[in-house]
């Protein structure tokens, strides 16, 4: 098998944004298939006649699936760039190496009390922790698919400033499920999908909009994590843009009362602290709701190997946030100029210990 090699380095021009050289040769493998009609022999010819190396070799090894090795190779790589694009951008990705990393279908331990560690006189016994060994469970495989569509001339016209369009495109579709799903107290777990960590986690009441009393809920969330012996060495604050934008600006007779705070996050009393949309309140206008969490409280699985990247324009798709198999209009493609990218990716995540996180709902400021 041929190794993969890092694809061309573009110059990106003043005033766009910078599109990471994975990212590039995904972009190229798609622009690569919109101008060969999606003709797997010709976006490899058509990807070295315009000395897109890596498209070129990803793509010569995705025609030949005979040789799983290198079609396997091809693909994570695909799907890797899927994962540095998004990585930063939400919040499963901002704390995954923070989380404890688990592999699916594994049995494991959950409970409030974990290992122990005492001093013991020589020959001793060393006493150990009562444990529930009746709480056991698996993190069992979920796939997470995102489709992302653009109009054929948006992908086949390769410039510096459509690359970072696309780009966009792609971690907002990710991003949007991925923040919902983790953080939503709405979302249970079901046969499909893993449920939020904040499902049936403690919850607080926000006592009002003034500094005081937030800064009351922000101990009141910090007593809830104390209590379930969290050390906060892996600990964050997550709240709504609009909801940090309100809180840096507060001010007392001392100054700010939360300096550095804004709508991108900041730090509250020296624990990270992270914006997410998906903090405003399922079927409540109006109201958002803040999480504080010890990420290394959260068990968390993927299995990156075996994500996948295809592209078409020959698909009729259900535009509809929960499709479904009943008749419905479909909307052509072909018909409509358009091409599709879909990516598959597996995780899954689960609270290990009850009171590693905590949620205060009903924040109306």
């Amino acid at each position: 098998m041929s190794q993969l090699i890092r694809p061309r380095v573009a110059i990106t021009q003043p005033g766009t944004k910078y599109v990471a050289p994975e990212v590039r040769t995904l972009l190229d493998c798609w622009r690569a298939n919109v101008r060969s009609k999606y003709d797997p022999m010709a976006a490899a010819d058509w990807a070295a006649s315009k000395h897109m190396q890596g498209a070129e070799t990803v793509l010569k090894a995705l025609r030949d699936p005979m040789d799983q090795s290198a079609w396997s190779a091809a693909m994570q790589q695909l799907s890797n760039a899927i994962s540095i694009v998004t990585r930063n951008r939400n919040i499963v990705g901002i704390l995954r190496d923070r989380f404890r990393q688990v592999p699916f279908n594994t049995r494991l331990l959950r409970g409030d009390a974990g290992s122990s560690a005492t001093f013991v006189g020589e020959g001793l016994a060393a006493p150990v922790s009562s444990m529930d060994f009746s709480n056991v469970t698996t993190l069992e495989i979920r796939k997470l698919v995102a489709i992302v569509i653009e109009t054929m001339e948006l992908v086949q016209f390769g410039t510096p400033g459509t690359d970072a369009a696309i780009t966009e495109d792609i971690v907002r579709a990710v991003r949007e499920t991925l923040d919902s799903h983790f953080l939503d107290p709405a979302y249970g777990p079901t046969a499909d999908q893993p449920g939020s960590v904040t499902y049936d986690a403690p919850q607080l009441d926000a006592s009002g909009p003034s500094a005081t009393q937030i800064m009351s809920d922000v101990q009141d969330m910090i007593a809830s994590l104390v209590a379930g012996k969290e050390d906060f060495s892996t600990a964050a604050f997550i709240y709504h843009p609009n909801t940090l934008t309100y809180m840096g600006g507060l001010r007392d007779a001392g100054g700010y009362v939360f300096p550095g705070l804004g709508p991108k996050g900041g730090e509250i009393l020296g624990i990270p602290t992270y914006a997410s949309e998906a903090c405003a309140a399922s079927g409540s206008p109006g109201e958002s709701f803040g999480v504080l969490l010890e990420a290394a409280g959260i068990d968390y699985a993927e299995d990156p190997a075996n994500g996948s990247v295809e592209f078409t324009n020959k698909a009729a798709l259900q535009l509809d946030d929960a499709p479904n198999s009943a008749a419905t209009t479909l909307v052509s493609l072909f018909q409509n100029g358009l091409s599709a990218m879909r990516v598959i990716q597996f995780a899954s995540w689960e609270r290990r210990r009850a009171n590693s996180v905590v949620v205060l709902r009903q924040i109306t400021y």
